[in-house]
């Protein structure tokens, strides 16, 4: 089971955005705690979820898609819908670029929906000293350029994108999602950074985990929720609970190879459910 915030996160889509299904009876939680009244959502909802976001891409009416959810269209019925829309969003696609990204990441993941990964690891995370700063961001990109911006502005030797990790908390709210994004820095580095008059970035400790599950994401971070997707597949399988926070860990450049070799692991420090 899966609190909200986080689902809506891996699924790329608002907690707002879910609780709005919910409340009109397009994807009720699996679970609602009677005495907190949390939201919990399961691995087997993603399909349903996966085909809303799809039909929503094509255009159609949440009430429209409520009525071809009911009639339980098949993958292979849903795949043919994308291909025809991907079809005529090419004739124009100088204005609907976007639009077709869209549609062609919901068909990948709709036709991932069984696959687990075959190369998750488990391995030991030392401790690491971590210049970052944490806040709920509704815009998750913009706290990435402002962390970038930042440390570029300061012009420290030992910086390089391929230092970068995220951090994100549950469960998140409506505001956005709880994160803390910044870089590894040297053993000897501990002065705090000022980003604006309000903020500032600090050095803290990433500390040690002994066994950490690690999968590895190749390719454009628009397509990580794919490998997350099968991610939280092969832990609810395999009898696992998560710990928070997930790290996101940018092993390359993303200036100095092509979109399709960047490569970014994913960890999570894992318990016995």
């Amino acid at each position: 089971m899966f609190r909200i915030g986080e689902f809506a996160r891996i699924c790329q889509v608002t907690p707002k955005t879910l609780r709005y299904y919910a409340d009109i009876g397009l994807l009720p939680p699996d679970h609602i705690d009677p005495f907190t009244g949390y939201r919990y959502y399961a691995i087997h909802q993603l399909p349903r979820l996966n085909r809303i976001l799809a039909l929503k891409d094509l255009g159609l009416s949440l009430d429209e898609i409520t009525l071809i959810l009911n009639d339980d269209l098949t993958p292979d019925d849903i795949r043919g819908m994308l291909k025809l829309k991907a079809a005529q969003l090419e004739a124009h696609i100088a204005e609907v670029e976007a639009c077709l990204v869209s549609v062609r990441a919901r068909l990948r993941m709709i036709e991932k929906e069984h696959e687990m990964p075959q190369e998750v690891v488990f391995k030991s995370i030392p401790a690491q000293r971590f210049l970052s700063f944490r806040e709920v961001a509704p815009d998750v990109p913009l706290q990435f350029k402002t962390m970038g911006e930042t440390l570029q502005k300061y012009q420290f030797d030992w910086f390089g994108k391929d230092r970068v990790i995220a951090l994100y908390y549950g469960p998140g709210d409506e505001s956005g999602i709880d994160m803390a994004v910044g870089a590894v820095v040297p053993d000897d580095f501990a002065q705090s950074i000022p980003i604006d008059e309000e903020r500032v970035m600090t050095v803290t400790e990433l500390p040690a985990v002994e066994k950490m599950a690690c999968l590895i994401h190749q390719g454009s971070y628009a397509t990580l929720c794919e490998t997350y997707q099968a991610f939280w597949r092969w832990i609810e399988a395999n009898g696992y609970r998560i710990v928070d926070p997930c790290r996101e860990v940018y092993l390359n450049n993303p200036d100095d190879v092509p979109e399709d070799e960047w490569l970014t692991e994913i960890q999570y420090e894992l318990v016995k459910a």
